[in-house]
């Protein structure tokens, strides 16, 4: 089944909206993009609409004065529209007691009622999420499944964030604890003294640096020491973890998660994982917003691999615009994950072309962030992925 998702050009917000908008325009072969850029009202795209209701789409909207256009004329397509936001309100309110057209108006709707994804504020830094930025995975950890037991020792730690960054990473991942399936928790003390140094060693070389950690007491530390940003696996559960963000007004990543690392996969059972996932971010966003965090802190990331089966990773992939249209910047961490093992029979250190694979799908879908370990090779796919996707149409 399709599922109808929807986004909104918004050109005083995010310059990438500018090449999506000229390719949208280029591959109607009808209305240019000046002509879509300054028409009085809502532009957008929806995304899977069933061929069989485009038509009709078509129809009922002239009656409110809103056009929609097709991207595409197979099974599944796409279907760019224009209109003020009253018609299009109007509109909505119509097809959502219309059987065929219901889940196109509810995904418009939506989408109306999102905030833009606004620049993000990074120490003295603005990130204009105009593009994909890579965060280097930094684990000072014993245990982590990929790569622990390698950087123990702070200045080995140092030596390889500088090496990430050299590769053309963006941001910095700290991290002291391993959140692997099983994974017992580490003391706040252990932590402490795995991560600082090395944060404080980063921050004063000028990186931006985050901290992955569910602890409060961590966090905190680590932000004294330089980290802009808190890479929170727990999703702001704790109400010191918002309090922290509230007073500190760093960056927060709010990621889906239930249980804790040791017992999260006996919880991995969903009707809906793409539906309930975007719920429990929102979930938390509010709850963030209602404490003081302000909206434009916080990014979102599904927890790829955290209480999932395979299934459930795949299809977060695959509907992973579901999340990427909800108004917040979204982080995905798939790099070398045990899905991947899964699908191509390959050991932890050499899963680097599935890897591959779930960061061009990311980038596709309009993902601003990646954690990875190997970023040398994950710029290249960003590069690639990023020219076919904003490609003209010739």
């Amino acid at each position: 089944m399709n599922r109808i998702s929807c986004r909104l050009f918004d050109l005083r917000v995010n310059s990438a909206d500018e090449r999506l908008l000229a390719d949208v325009a280029a591959r109607l072969r009808g209305p240019s993009s000046d002509e879509l850029r300054s028409y009085e009202g809502v532009t957008g795209v929806v995304y899977g609409v069933p061929a069989a209701i485009c038509t009709e789409a078509q129809s009922v909207g002239a009656g409110f004065g809103v056009a929609f256009w097709l991207l595409s004329s197979e099974s599944s397509t796409d279907l760019v529209f224009a209109g003020t936001r009253g018609a299009l309100r109007e509109l909505c309110d119509l097809c959502l007691t219309h059987s065929t057209l219901a889940a196109l108006a509810q995904a418009i709707r939506q989408a109306m009622n999102r905030p833009a994804v606004h620049p993000l504020t990074l120490g003295q830094r603005i990130v204009e999420l105009d593009r994909t930025y890579l965060m280097g995975i930094v684990n000072c950890t014993p245990d982590s499944f990929s790569d622990g037991g390698q950087l123990t020792d702070s200045d080995a730690a140092i030596r390889h964030a500088e090496q990430l960054v050299a590769d053309g990473a963006e941001i910095l991942d700290v991290g002291g604890e391993s959140t692997r399936p099983g994974a017992a928790e580490v003391p706040a003390e252990i932590e402490l003294r795995r991560v600082l140094p090395v944060v404080n060693a980063l921050a004063r070389a000028g990186h931006m640096v985050s901290i992955d950690t569910r602890k409060p007491i961590v966090a905190r530390r680590a932000v004294d020491a330089g980290a802009v940003m808190i890479n929170d696996v727990g999703g702001l559960r704790e109400r010191e973890m918002i309090d922290l963000a509230a007073t500190t007004k760093v960056a927060v990543i709010v990621m889906h998660m239930r249980g804790n690392p040791a017992d999260m996969q006996q919880y991995a059972s969903y009707t809906d994982v793409v539906a309930e996932v975007a719920d429990f971010l929102l979930t938390q966003v509010s709850r963030a917003v209602a404490h003081g965090v302000r909206r434009e802190q916080l990014l979102l990331d599904p927890g790829i691999g955290f209480a999932k089966t395979l299934d459930h990773n795949l299809s977060l992939l695959k509907h992973l615009r579901e999340l990427t249209s909800l108004g917040h910047a979204v982080v995905v961490g798939t790099s070398r994950k045990a899905f991947i093992g899964t699908l191509t029979d390959r050991p932890v250190d050499d899963r680097e072309f599935g890897t591959a694979a779930t960061l061009a799908m990311a980038v596709d879908r309009g993902a601003q962030i990646l954690r990875v370990h190997n970023v040398r090779r994950a710029r290249e796919v960003v590069n690639v992925s990023e020219a076919v996707r904003n490609a003209a149409f010739c």
